[in-house]
């Protein structure tokens, strides 16, 4: 019986033991366990409010100060006094343009720099005019949008037609006049894969996921390496965030976990109103769970110990980065002050140049005044000149020694009444705002003028052949100024025409409106003359054929005209060829 209670207390001892081993053993696994699961809600709720937010903010800063330079740029382009003299010129010579926005391209490195005229609505690009943009244009929304926005400048991401429909983001900035008036937009653009390295960059960087994705749940930039899944193209195909596409887009979550399969993902999401697009972090648990668990079966205490190393680390590279951040805070201030000194020296140098514009601006107006006074003045004597002359000249009772004096006195005066009258001309097109356009038949000026130089036609043996619709070719002009154009144009082709050739005029209406040219079988126009033909006193290398004078200012006062009017003027030549001068207006 004592030998029973003897393994009974043998047995009851060991089960004892066993027990409180068992129960010593559940209690560390419980321990464990607890210590395990509040470990990884510790981690889950630190990635999830701590680092994806303080992540996600470092990328969306760092996007920033990389908008930041191509910001400045497309400001820097807005003010240059260059394009907005090269505007107030007229846009003539596309050439230029052309030259400056290559100029910023290459500098720069941008893959577009660009400028929309207000005026001609014409797209300048570093390979010319790319097209004219339209309100009725979907793809041109993004310039009468910018026109009527109140901030001086946007992001936005869309196709480079210039560049084969690239994804690109552009800084648009709004251009104005000395007098505030908008004239255009220009800016720069930057490839959406160059970004892509970028955000490449921030992977590595962080480790973890990152994905762009628009308004309409597309996704236009992610993360990718050769660990990474394949790419996704919309945010329904993320495994886990399908079911909550909805609520992502509609701004409803910002942190979050979800589900995928057997692992759990945390993800913060925030919205970037630059470019208009999300910005999704995203880091898969099972990583972190997978060491705490490794970490649980192994042993506790070991456990116990890396959890402290982990956190040591952790505290370490913290502390170590948001030294890196407040370094990378004091360089941006420092760049800041830069920049605004450089603004405050653009303004100074800015307010210098419009009070030089002022000042050569009253010297021209005194200049135009006395020109205007002295042609004015000049203009009835000189009137009487003519008349004596030709009455001595015409006298049949006049000697031949007195006739050749009046003849070269009635040639001088006539030269002199000449380069009056275009100095009025001039004055008056640059001057006059009370202009007033009315619709009249475009023929009558036409015919006029050839009924007024038929004689001078005819000292010169010239034909002037006429090729005019017989209906009425109806436009909206001022008719006197009309003359004026046309009979420069007409006497320069006779001036410029041999003997015994032939000088036509040719008028024709399409849907763009009137056309008007003058031809004539002269010497013709040089290629690198062409391109100031138009300019004030410009006198090119060819001479009148019959001694007449020139004053330089006849083509000059057309194109001037035709501007103020609303229409156009220009040349077509080439030496040995003859030339051929057009002016179109709009039809009434």
């Amino acid at each position: 019986m004592k030998l029973f209670s003897l393994q009974d207390r043998l047995e009851s001892r060991r089960k004892t033991i066993v027990f409180l081993g068992i129960l010593l053993t559940a209690g560390f696994m419980i321990a464990g366990l607890i210590s395990f699961l509040a470990s990884r809600n510790s981690i889950r709720e630190s990635i999830i409010y701590n680092e994806l937010p303080l992540a996600s903010d470092n990328i969306y800063s760092e996007i920033q100060r990389d908008l930041l330079q191509p910001i400045l740029i497309s400001s820097l382009m807005a003010n240059n006094e260059f394009l907005k003299s090269w505007i107030k010129e007229g846009e003539k010579d596309v050439h230029q343009i052309q030259k400056y926005l290559s100029e910023i391209k290459n500098q720069y490195g941008t893959v577009i720099a660009f400028f929309v005229s207000d005026k001609s609505r014409k797209y300048y690009y570093p390979g010319g005019i790319l097209k004219t943009v339209s309100p009725n244009e979907p793809r041109d929304k993004w310039y009468y949008r910018i026109k009527e926005m109140d901030n001086p400048y946007e992001i936005n991401v869309d196709l480079d037609m210039s560049n084969r429909d690239t994804m690109t983001i552009f800084i648009n900035y709004k251009v104005f006049d000395h007098s505030g008036a908008f004239i255009g937009a220009t800016g720069v653009g930057l490839t959406v894969s160059s970004v892509k390295n970028a955000v490449n960059t921030y992977h590595k960087r962080y480790n973890r996921h990152i994905y762009f994705f628009n308004k309409k749940g597309e996704v236009i930039l992610q993360s990718t390496n050769e660990s990474q899944r394949k790419p996704v193209s919309k945010i329904n195909d993320i495994i886990g965030l399908e079911s909550l596409s909805e609520q992502i887009l509609s701004g409803g979550l910002h942190n979050f976990e979800y589900r995928r399969s057997s692992s759990s993902g945390l993800a913060n999401i925030r919205y970037i109103p630059d470019l208009k697009w999300y910005l999704v972090l995203e880091q898969i648990e099972d990583n972190t769970s997978g060491i705490l668990r490794q970490t649980f079966l192994i042993n506790l205490l070991i456990g116990f110990v890396i959890s402290i190393i982990v956190l040591g680390i952790t505290r370490f590279t913290i502390v170590r980065y948001q030294g890196h951040l407040e370094t990378r805070n004091i360089e941006l201030e420092e760049k800041n002050i830069q920049i605004n000194e450089q603004r405050s020296l653009l303004e100074k140098q800015t307010t210098q140049l419009e009070e030089a514009n002022r000042e050569l601006g009253l010297l021209n107006q005194e200049k135009d005044e006395f020109i205007g006074i002295t042609a004015h003045d000049l203009k009835s004597p000189l009137n009487a000149v003519v008349g004596f002359a030709d009455l001595i000249h015409s006298n049949d009772e006049t000697d031949d020694q007195t006739r050749e004096i009046a003849s070269y006195i009635l040639s001088s005066s006539q030269n002199m009444v000449e380069l009056v009258n275009s100095l009025l001309d001039m004055r008056e097109a640059e001057t006059r705002f009370d202009l007033k356009l009315e619709p009249f038949d475009f023929r009558d000026p036409v015919f006029k003028t050839v009924k007024d130089f038929t004689f001078q036609a005819r000292a010169k043996n010239i034909e002037i052949k006429l090729s005019i619709p017989d209906q009425p070719v109806m436009t909206l002009a001022n008719e006197k100024w009309m003359v004026e154009i046309i009979g420069n144009l007409v006497s320069n082709a006779i001036k410029y025409s041999p003997k015994h050739k032939e000088v036509w005029l040719k008028l024709n209406s399409n849907e763009k409106g009137v056309l008007f040219e003058v031809a004539d079988e002269g010497a013709g126009i040089s290629t690198e003359e062409l391109s100031g033909l138009f300019r004030k006193y410009f006198k090119a290398s060819s001479v009148p054929t019959g001694g007449e004078s020139s004053t330089g200012l006849g083509l000059y006062i057309v194109k001037k005209m035709a501007d103020r009017m609303g229409g156009s003027a220009w040349c077509e030549s080439e030496v040995g060829k003859g030339s051929r001068f057009f002016v179109e207006f709009p039809s009434a």
